[in-house]
């Protein structure tokens, strides 16, 4: 097999157990900070696990600077708490069609933090952004708290994003998704006093977390190796129709006709975005 299609297989194969668990987040009879809190201990256990049956334990020693792991992991613990809110109180697919709108976020922070140059072609996708976001938005400027929390979501993942930019390059993606998730842990695990999940919960998140803590991951960098970031990021786009298929599958949504014009202006203005890059 070709490898640059082993690669995009790798990838949407990565995406398809990450929206499966974005769907079934909402089952979880607990609050969100104490499943975040729980899936986050969950995912060192068993990242902790691999580097030890691999033999790669300098993986559990930091390679990053320490101040920009921590600024990584806040920007990722309010994408996570704002995405998972979001999906509770909106349709699973309103929730990941907003959140795509990292990559426009992402663009302006870059221009502002990261001083890259900028583009007037960068302007045309804001507008196709701004657009969609309306029309998701049902075409009113007074949205739903849901529909809010999704679009702060995309916001604190286009900061991910550019801070991730920082990292790359710093050492090992997987020392850095174990840092991460312990760092998440020790933000959250004052929530245990509040609520702690219940066993069923628990069993359910302990056996799906091999799945989205180190399979996904693996097959999604193993993915990042075949192909060109663009691409990458193109196809990361499948999540959009993977997490709309599951919200429809588990809980029987079905976008409207807003939520589907709205997103197709999304997705065709982080494409454009991504295109643009790669000419760069």
């Amino acid at each position: 097999m070709n490898a640059k299609v082993k690669g995009s297989l790798l990838l949407l194969f990565s995406l398809l157990i990450f929206s499966v668990n974005s769907a079934i987040s909402r089952i979880y009879d607990v609050n969100v900070y104490t499943m975040i809190a729980t899936t986050s201990l969950l995912g060192v256990i068993y990242l902790s696990g691999y580097f030890l049956v691999t033999k790669q334990r300098h993986l559990f020693r930091p390679q990053q600077p320490p101040g920009l792991l921590f600024a990584v992991a806040i920007a990722v613990l309010v994408t996570l708490i704002t995405f998972y809110s979001a999906i509770r109180l909106t349709t699973v697919a309103n929730t990941v069609l907003l959140h795509y709108t990292a990559p426009l976020f992402a663009v302006a922070l870059a221009v502002l933090f990261l001083k890259e140059p900028f583009e007037w072609q960068s302007i045309f996708a804001a507008l196709l952004s701004l657009v969609g976001i309306f029309l998701i938005f049902g075409g009113t400027l007074k949205p739903s708290p849901g529909l809010l929390l999704a679009l702060a979501s995309g916001v604190s993942y286009g900061i991910t994003i550019v801070l991730y930019k920082r990292l790359v390059g710093q050492g090992n993606l997987f020392s850095l998704s174990f840092i991460t998730g312990l760092l998440l842990f020790v933000f959250l695990s004052p929530s245990f006093f509040f609520e702690l999940p219940s066993l069923n919960d628990f069993l359910f998140m302990a056996a799906l977390a091999p799945a989205f803590s180190v399979v996904g991951p693996l097959l999604y960098y193993h993915g990042l190796h075949a192909i060109q970031a663009q691409h990458a990021s193109i196809i990361s786009y499948a999540e959009i129709i993977f997490t709309a298929f599951f919200g429809w599958l588990f809980f029987g949504e079905v976008p409207g006709t807003y939520a589907i014009l709205g997103g197709a202006l999304i997705v065709l203005s982080g494409v454009w975005i991504v295109v643009r890059e790669a000419k760069g």
